[in-house]
């Protein structure tokens, strides 16, 4: 009993992370984050979605050189980026500057973010954009 009891544990432990993201109404613990990277899609995929936000993202000296889409089963949606200041002096970059498309084509700014980069440098940050059960499908920023 108790072998077998510890075997379902395990097993569900072992399966948790590969259940898709879709249950965004799961109470999920403040504890518990459980990411996992999603499927990155093609960068030639060209969407025609109507820009209903056509303000985002805000204008910034930032390029976006890479970005991994992650998410759990509570919805969460996060991306880990890598981006480049391409001024030659300190910029920094928040909420708005950074914004990423969801699969039903709305756009949604980064959350509790601000940073400064020295000029010319790229930093990588993990960055929160709320709940969907829509997956990312494009990060964004606007340079000047």
């Amino acid at each position: 009993m108790k072998k077998q009891l510890i075997l379902s544990l395990l097993i569900s432990l072992v399966l948790l992370p590969f259940k898709p993201a879709l249950a965004v109404n799961v109470k999920c613990p403040n504890y518990y984050t459980g990411l996992v990277f999603d499927k990155n899609l093609p960068s030639t995929e060209q969407f025609e979605f109507i820009d209903e936000q056509p303000e985002l993202p805000e204008s910034s000296d930032f390029l976006i050189t890479s970005y991994y889409p992650m998410s759990n089963a509570c919805g969460e949606r996060w991306v880990l980026v890598t981006l480049q200041n391409t001024s030659p002096g300190t910029s920094s970059i928040s909420n708005d500057g950074l914004v990423v498309l969801l699969s039903d084509g709305n756009k949604r700014a980064a959350q509790n973010f601000k940073i400064r980069v020295a000029g010319k440098t790229s930093v990588t940050k993990t960055v929160y954009f709320g709940k969907s059960e829509f997956p990312i499908i494009k990060v964004m920023t606007r340079p000047k």
